[in-house]
C-alpha cells in the first residue's frame, strides 16, 4: 500500500510539473523532472528487489514485482505525453505513442495477472516466466536502441542537455524526447533488474 501511494503521488506531481514546465518552455528543468521521477521508480524497484531476495522470493514473485514497476513507467510516459500535447504542445504524432505506451503498460499488468493466477501450476508458471524473460531481454535491447537513436538523431542536443550550440526555439517534440530518453533509461534499468534478480531467484 505504501508503494502504491508513492507511485500515484510521484506520477501525479511529476506529470503536473511537466505540463507547467512545457508551457514555460523550460526544457532543461523539464528534463530534470523526468530524471527525478524515473530515478524514484528505479530506486524503489531496486530496494524492493533486494528485500524480496533476502526473503527468498521465488522467480515468479520477482517477475511480478518487476513487471509492475515496468507497467508504472510505461503508464507514466503515456500520461505525461498525453497531458503535454493535449494541454500545451502541438505535435500530430503524440497520440500514437500514448496508445502504444498504454498498451505496453496493460500488457505488463496482464503478464502479472497470468503469472499470479498460474500459482500452483508449475508448468504454466514456467511457460509464462520463459515468455517474460524473452520479453524483458527484448525490452532491454529496444530501450538501449531508443536512447542511442535519440542521441544520434540529435534529439537531445536541442534541449540544453547535451548542447552543441545555441538552443534557440525547441521543436514541438522536445517534451516527448525527454520522456522517451529518460523513460527509456528507466525501462532499461528495470529490465536489467528483472533479469538479474530473476536469475538469482532461480539459483
Amino acid at each position: 500500500m505504501t508503494s502504491l501511494i508513492i507511485w500515484l503521488a510521484t506520477i501525479a506531481i511529476s506529470v503536473s510539473l511537466l505540463v507547467i514546465l512545457t508551457g514555460a518552455e523550460m526544457p532543461f528543468v523539464h528534463a530534470f523532472v523526468c530524471v527525478a521521477v524515473n530515478a524514484v521508480f528505479v530506486f524503489m524497484a531496486s530496494r524492493e528487489n533486494g528485500i524480496w531476495q533476502a526473503r527468498g522470493a521465488s522467480e515468479a514473485e520477482v517477475a511480478v514485482l518487476n513487471a509492475r514497476y515496468i507497467a508504472i513507467v510505461w503508464a507514466w510516459a503515456a500520461l505525461a505525453i498525453a497531458a503535454m500535447y493535449i494541454l500545451v504542445l502541438d505535435w500530430h504524432e503524440w497520440w500514437r505513442f500514448v496508445v502504444g505506451f498504454a498498451a505496453a503498460a496493460v500488457a505488463s499488468l496482464v503478464l502479472v495477472s497470468l503469472i499470479s493466477k498460474a500459482e500452483g501450476d508449475p508448468a504454466r508458471v514456467a511457460k509464462y516466466l520463459n515468455f517474460a524473460r524473452w520479453l524483458t531481454w527484448g525490452q532491454l535491447i529496444g530501450m538501449i536502441a531508443l536512447v542511442v537513436g535519440l542521441v544520434l538523431d540529435s534529439k537531445m542536443d536541442k534541449l540544453g542537455i547535451m548542447p552543441l550550440g545555441p538552443r534557440g526555439n525547441p521543436p514541438q517534440d522536445w517534451g516527448a524526447s525527454n520522456v522517451f530518453f529518460f523513460g527509456g533509461l528507466a525501462l532499461a534499468a528495470l529490465s536489467w533488474l528483472a533479469i538479474t534478480y530473476g536469475k538469482k531467484a532461480r539459483g
